[in-house]
């Protein structure tokens, strides 16, 4: 969801706005004489990335096992 807001009126909004951006993940296009200045987005969306989630945490993988291998005998 994008929302243009013209700069002027920012002031008087600018909670509100933000939590816009926050809660439903939108983003807010500031505009100066009609012109794009500035952009609003939620800052978690921009640094996850397209790879966000696709890893997954599976414990320490550097420390020695507890358990005796074949090849260790």
């Amino acid at each position: 969801m994008s929302k243009t807001v013209p700069f002027s009126d920012l002031g008087a909004n600018v909670d509100a706005l933000f939590e816009e951006v926050v809660q439903k993940h939108g983003e807010v296009v500031l505009t100066r004489d009609g012109k794009e200045v500035a952009k609003v987005v939620p800052v978690a969306d921009e640094m996850r990335g397209p790879l966000y989630g696709s890893a997954v945490y599976e414990g320490d993988i550097v420390s020695p096992l507890d358990v005796e291998w074949d090849a260790m005998k």
